[in-house]
């Protein structure tokens, strides 16, 4: 439904609560979001947990996430909720250490992420159960 922000910045996040028809995005026709979501360059792959998202972005093999991030899922060092709002969209990508001259694969699940480098590195982060 967004309410982390997982589907990114959109107005009816302070809508929904009087409108229930705006809860989910996607449901209706019509209603599709004509704004793409501000992830700062060309998104090449993309992963959805139940409560945040990933998107691995051309420019360098990038990788931002934005959503959740009550147990750090998102790889900031935090547990800074990113995506509510465009002033919210993380400024900064993750750091995915070791060798990622081509695309990391990048896997979202319900509290935590994972990513396998180009050279077969395995790193994963968030919620460690």
């Amino acid at each position: 439904d967004g309410t982390f922000g997982q589907i990114g910045p959109h107005v009816w996040h302070s809508q929904y609560k009087t409108n229930e028809s705006l809860y989910y995005i996607g449901d209706e026709a019509g209603e599709m979001p004509t704004a793409a979501v501000p992830v700062g360059g060309r998104a090449i792959h993309v992963s959805s947990g139940a409560f945040h998202t990933c998107v691995t972005l051309e420019d360098r093999w990038r990788v931002k996430c934005f959503g959740d991030n009550r147990y750090g899922q998102l790889g900031y060092g935090d547990t800074v909720k990113r995506g509510l709002t465009s002033a919210s969209m993380p400024p900064v990508d993750v750091d995915v250490t070791g060798e990622v001259s081509r695309l990391p694969q990048v896997m979202a699940t319900r509290d935590k992420t994972c990513t396998i480098t180009s050279i077969g590195e395995m790193r994963c982060w968030g919620k460690g159960e």
